[in-house]
């Protein structure tokens, strides 16, 4: 089985033996609760100019509500 997006060709993230529910949630989440944090640069326009701006989104912070969302994109059967 492939572990995450490999659409138009691009390479999965991982590709795997067939595993249970219980390993690919395990595998999936601890791969999204595991990422360190994350920093890039934004242009914004401040009315009179552009300018950049970095943003950093944290890890995630234990007891802190989430919401996953799954998307099969249109290739994952409801069997």
């Amino acid at each position: 089985m492939e572990m995450g997006i490999g659409i138009h060709g691009e390479p999965c993230r991982e590709r795997k033996l067939l595993l249970s529910a219980d390993e690919i949630t395990e595998l999936l989440a601890s791969s999204i609760i595991e990422d360190p944090a994350y920093t890039r640069t934004i242009r914004v326009w401040d009315g009179e100019q552009w300018r950049e701006v970095e943003l950093t989104d944290r890890p995630f912070q234990r007891d802190v509500r989430v919401l996953a969302f799954i998307n099969g994109i249109g290739g994952t059967p409801l069997s």
